[in-house]
């Protein structure tokens, strides 16, 4: 389990900016106009993470023979990285709505 942790990591880290622009931007949407954009907010994530594919598929695609030698299918370092961001969005989200 901690290879995969890693692993993950390592294909997370090099959009983890990218990742944390489009959260910024919709936490900040959903602070400014309140609760009811939350939908708003996920279809932002949702863009982002087209951006996010298309960048690695395009232009990281060398590294992919590192995950797959490893015993990892690009679908599921996808999948996984992708959880792992979503699952940090949603408690930024739940963050600003304790906090406001």
């Amino acid at each position: 389990m901690t290879k995969t942790l890693t692993l993950v990591w390592y294909f997370y880290r090099p959009l983890s900016i990218l990742g944390l622009i489009f959260s910024l931007i919709g936490i900040s949407q959903i602070h400014a106009n309140g609760s009811e954009f939350i939908p708003v907010a996920i279809l932002i994530k949702i863009v982002g993470y087209a951006g996010y594919i298309f960048y690695k598929h395009h232009f990281a695609n060398r590294t992919y023979l590192y995950f797959l030698n490893a015993g990892h299918s690009i679908k599921s370092m996808y999948a996984y990285s992708i959880a792992f961001d979503f699952l940090l969005f949603l408690a930024m989200v739940i963050c600003v709505n304790l906090v406001k």
